[in-house]
């Protein structure tokens, strides 16, 4: 809470929550990234007149778009699920993070598949966002595609072991 951070949110919806979430926290924001593929004009056009904000329309198809060691924190919640390829996004996170840098994601476990299709099917989750669900995770699942042998990797189920809480420290390097 003390020094201003720099936050990248991958998949941060038109509303970009976690930004109120952070300034309601008391977190000093120094620059805020929020990317994701379905943010509009005019939403852009709005967030992008403030110095802190950037919004980028962005489908993370290859890599972040931002310059490597440069980010304190990247957060992705429930998007990992919906990327093609969520190896090299993950690995191209740490790519941006400096060192002592944080990555904090959630996603879903196999185990939540069967429950978010029930739970599609009588309406109370939106068809679309589930049926662009291309992955589910566990623990080793989550740790077979981090490459990088300069970090430290945490992970804890959450919900029933229905979701993952994964928190990647990207080491100092000497």
């Amino acid at each position: 809470k003390r020094k201003p951070i720099i936050i990248v949110d991958l998949g941060c919806g038109q509303n970009i929550p976690f930004y109120y979430f952070a300034i309601r926290k008391g977190l000093k924001i120094q620059k805020y990234f929020g990317i994701d593929p379905l943010l509009s004009k005019k939403i852009i056009q709005k967030y992008n007149k403030t110095y802190k904000v950037q919004l980028i329309k962005n489908s993370l198809k290859k890599k972040i778009p931002l310059p490597s060691s440069t980010v304190d924190y990247v957060i992705s919640f429930a998007t990992l699920e919906h990327f093609d390829d969520p190896k090299g996004i993950l690995n191209d996170a740490i790519r941006i993070l400096k060192n002592g840098g944080k990555i904090i994601l959630t996603t879903p476990t196999f185990r939540a598949k069967p429950f978010l299709e029930f739970l599609e099917k009588i309406r109370l989750l939106s068809s679309r966002e589930i049926r662009e669900h291309k992955h589910y995770f566990d623990k080793n699942s989550l740790r077979r595609i981090i490459v990088s042998k300069n970090v430290r990797v945490l992970h804890h189920y959450f919900e029933m072991g229905l979701n993952n809480l994964l928190v990647i420290e990207k080491l100092k390097t000497t």
